[in-house]
Order: structure tokens, then sequence, then C-alpha cells
């Protein structure tokens, strides 16, 4: 079965209000599943512990996509989409989200 989520970035690492650049090292991200079924969890909670293992200072929010569209969270967070993680494509798919963070490259 394949299977895929979707990640995003929001907070100060992403945007700051004023446009200037933060020197805060958190990097908060979130991982959008297709449903609440058992494999769709638990792909979403493996790929949470991947972003961790990759990501240094990651705080990691999971939601399922009715979740987010209740909550909206993405438009109300200004999330920024930094990619998607495929069950065949996990280490290609870890290294483009690992990329896509901004605050990676300032340290």
């Amino acid at each position: 079965m394949k299977l895929d989520v979707m990640v995003y970035g929001f907070g100060s690492a992403f945007v700051a209000l004023d446009g200037s650049e933060t020197s805060e090292k958190d990097v908060d991200l979130l991982i959008v599943h297709p449903s609440t079924h058992a494999a769709s969890c638990q792909f979403a909670i493996a790929c949470k512990r991947r972003l961790a293992a990759c990501i240094a200072n990651a705080h990691i929010t999971m939601l399922s996509a009715r979740e987010e569209q209740h909550f909206q969270f993405i438009r109300t967070a200004r999330a920024v989409h930094l990619g998607s993680i495929r069950t065949d494509h996990i280490t290609d798919d870890l290294r483009t989200i690992r990329a896509a963070v901004p605050i990676l490259g300032k340290f």
C-alpha cells in the first residue's frame, strides 16, 4: 500500500512577522496525513520520527486532512508547503524537505 503525507513549515523559522531573519533555532513542522485509518496514522508517526532524527530542534505537529480542514491550521499559521513523504521514496523525500528548511542553512 502506498501512503503519503504532506509536510509544512510554519513559525519564526519560515516567516518573521516584520520580514527580518530570525535567530531562533527551533523548526515548527506540520505533517498532514490523509485519514485516521491505522495505516495512515502509523505512517505519519514513522515520518515524524524520521523528520525529528534529521532536523535538529524540530517541533512536529500531526493532523489528519479532516482535522486540518476543520481547524484551517495551514491558512491560519501561514504554513509553507515543504513537500511530501511517500512510502516508496522516503529517503529522497526527507532530503528534499530538509533542504527546504531555511533555518538549517543559517548555522
